[in-house]
């Protein structure tokens, strides 16, 4: 829509904050409304998630500390 004459640019802003605010939520409350929440599924997730929360700041910090 940018590249095109067609549109001026307020136009161009407001299909931006209307997709935005109200298409982008409405597309993940559908989503998430149809969605299948497994214990399992979740337990998985939620491990990774820890993981990937315990150790990516301790590589960080470890890594620091050969830099300096």
């Amino acid at each position: 829509m940018s590249r095109t004459p067609i549109f001026s640019q307020t136009v161009r802003e407001g299909v931006e904050r209307l997709t935005y605010y109200l298409f982008l939520p409405g597309l993940l409350i559908t989503r998430l409304s149809g969605a299948n929440f497994e214990a399992a599924k979740l337990l998985d997730v939620g491990a990774s998630l820890g993981f990937a929360f315990f150790t990516i700041p301790l590589w960080i910090d470890v890594t620091n500390r050969f830099i300096r």
